[in-house]
Order: structure tokens, then sequence, then C-alpha cells
């Protein structure tokens, strides 16, 4: 008995550390090629914010090309 309880004792401190562990590898900069293309594409869009906010124009940009947000062909 003393020995199923210390297995699964061991068994509740990984399933607890484990997300800890995933954060921690996630943060320490081995993150997936995913993560580092989403942060790459953000410093983009951030490098280009500043860009045009320190050429003066102050207005928005126009809206963009990229169907996103687009409503659904109607049938």
């Amino acid at each position: 008995m003393k020995h199923l309880l210390s297995g699964i004792a061991i068994v509740a401190a990984l399933a607890f550390a484990a997300p800890v562990w995933a954060q921690h590898a996630k943060h320490g900069g081995r993150a997936t090629s995913v993560g580092r293309s989403a942060d790459n594409s953000a410093s983009q869009l951030n490098a280009d914010e500043l860009a045009r906010l320190q050429s003066g124009q102050f207005a928005s940009p126009p809206p963009s090309a990229l169907p996103y947000g687009k409503p659904p062909p109607a049938r």
C-alpha cells in the first residue's frame, strides 16, 4: 500500500510539474519554429508601424488587400 501511494504521489507531482517545464522551455528560447515565425511577424508589424509614425504619417494605414475579415460570398 505504501508503494502504491508513493507511486501516485510521484505521478501527481510530475503531472503538476510538466506544464511548468513546458512554459519554462518556451520562454527560454527553445520555442518551436511556429512560435518564432509568429514572433518574427509581430516584430515586422511593429517595425512597420514605428516607421510609419516616425515619418509623420499619423493617419490610419490603408486597409489590407488580404481577404481577412471579409464575409463569405453569398450563394
